[in-house]
């Protein structure tokens, strides 16, 4: 019975003691900020940037888009090992063309109006023959990861210096929705 209780408080002690095994894989934090016209600056010569969609507006055309960074930053009061790397995030709004192709790349798991699985038989075969599968811009989820072909900004724009988007295309399903309610802020009308 003696040898149990130390045999068991000395694994208490040792889990107490031992750092978290997990520490290195826990998912880290995105620090999100939104772009600042500096931002739309250096996409200006920019045709596609790839990234993952924040939010949708189907009525307004309106996309946002985040785009993602690994950052090595300073760890105060470690003098040897003082960087952690740390993911930065920048969200983009951009208006799309009315007439912009979305294509989807993958053919991922999607359900009927009843809750069942849909075959995916014809999806793949279309994927084959085309390359892509054709959707609708409310087919467009958050989270999901896209490419987006851009278009240079006009002259003369109601919002100068942001590119359109003219065509999307859906690489990847995603990891998950990533809005936390913030849209992006709606424009007053002026009276």
């Amino acid at each position: 019975m003696k040898r149990m209780l130390i045999a068991a408080a000395t694994l208490v002690a040792a889990l107490l003691w031992l750092p978290d095994a997990a520490e290195g894989q826990k998912r880290d934090k995105v620090q999100v900020t939104r772009a600042t016209p500096q931002d739309y600056a250096q996409l200006r010569n920019s045709r596609e940037i790839t990234g993952k969609i924040v939010f949708v507006d189907a009525s307004s055309n309106l996309l946002s888009l985040r785009l993602e960074s690994k950052q090595k930053t300073p760890v105060k009061g470690q003098p040897k090992f003082g960087w952690m790397i740390t993911t930065v995030g920048k969200d983009y709004e951009f208006q799309v063309e009315a007439a912009a192709p979305i294509r989807k790349m993958f053919v991922g798991v999607e359900f009927d109006d009843k809750g069942f699985v849909k075959d995916k038989d014809e999806a793949a075969a279309l994927l084959r023959s085309k390359g892509y599968i054709p959707v609708k811009y409310s087919d467009i989820q958050s989270g999901m990861v896209a490419k987006l072909a851009l278009a240079p900004p006009k002259a003369g724009a109601k919002e100068e210096g942001k590119p359109t988007v003219r065509s999307i295309s859906l690489i990847a399903q995603g990891d998950g929705a990533l809005q936390n309610g913030d849209t992006p802020a709606k424009k007053k009308a002026k009276k």
